[in-house]
């Protein structure tokens, strides 16, 4: 049985650094001697996402807030709240678990306002998502984790739309 969760976004978009500190101020993590080099590498890590995703933007020169947007493998969210700061509005992630989906980082997935964000429990070689239902798709630190990447491409291509942009 598949779960979904639907969120609006928070409000305190800009609050993520504050957050994520809070989080790292707290049990298991606040006796970790390696805890500001985790911290640190987390936000540079959501930072490098908008890195890659900027240039995108440009070249697709669409309205992307129209966009709907398939984050696949999303993890802890990070990735979808960079994509609501790159101005994609309307987004679908999914990860294996929900241990992987944004619960260990929960207080840090802070979305854009007008965002509408769904997770989804799912597996990339079945996603529950109509056929030619996805205008982009982003999956970053995915591939490498998949020991057989082509049928995992073969369900992404199934949902994406005619003249759509996997990234």
């Amino acid at each position: 049985m598949m779960k979904e969760v639907t969120t609006k976004a928070k409000p305190e978009t800009g609050q993520f650094p504050a957050l994520l500190r809070e989080v790292f101020a707290s049990p298991p993590y606040n006796s970790d001697p390696r805890r500001e080099m985790m911290l640190n590498h987390i936000l540079a890590g959501r930072q490098a996402t908008l890195d890659r995703i900027l240039p995108i933007l440009a070249y697709l020169n669409q309205e992307i807030d129209q966009m709907s947007v398939l984050d696949a493998g999303c993890g802890s969210g990070m990735g979808t709240a960079a994509l609501t700061d790159a101005g994609f509005r309307k987004i679908v992630g999914f990860d294996l678990g929900w241990e992987t989906i944004g619960l260990p980082l929960a207080p840090t997935r802070t979305f854009h306002p007008d965002a509408s964000i769904t997770f989804i429990q799912a597996n990339g070689f079945k996603i529950p998502l109509a056929s030619n239902s996805i205008d982009f798709c982003w999956s970053s630190f995915v591939v490498e984790h998949i020991p057989t990447p082509y049928p995992f491409f073969q369900e992404i291509f199934r949902v994406l739309a005619p003249g759509g942009i996997v990234y």
